[in-house]
């Protein structure tokens, strides 16, 4: 299992203010973007790390970004108290201190209604 660094990108709060587009944080939903991930991350990893501090329903890794080798996934809770749970804990350095380097977690834009 990799090393998770709590507080994200740029310290304490990465996913905050300006974490969302329009410079708002996207509001709360089960749904999390996680962003700057080892390239050779997968599925199962991520299940099981995600999985330890929340109930994931599914979990899907998007291919890494050639320029920088990091990749990113949208991890989905069987609730969104166990995502915000999730969220806040990172963002206190309370929880997922299993990666090397830092990672970024916000809340999943939103696409659609109903």
């Amino acid at each position: 299992m990799m090393a998770l660094q709590g507080g994200g990108c740029g310290g304490k709060g990465g996913g905050g203010k300006g974490g969302g587009k329009g410079g708002g944080e996207t509001p709360p939903g089960d749904n999390l973007y996680v962003s700057l991930l080892p390239a050779d991350i997968d599925r199962d990893t991520l299940m099981s790390i995600f999985g330890s501090v929340g109930n994931v329903v599914s979990c899907k890794v998007l291919p890494p970004k050639i320029k920088d080798g990091k990749c990113a996934a949208f991890v989905r809770f069987a609730t969104t108290e166990d995502a915000v749970n999730v969220l806040n804990g990172w963002r206190n350095g309370e929880m997922l201190q299993d990666f090397l380097e830092p990672i970024q977690i916000k809340y999943a834009d939103q696409w659609g209604g109903g």
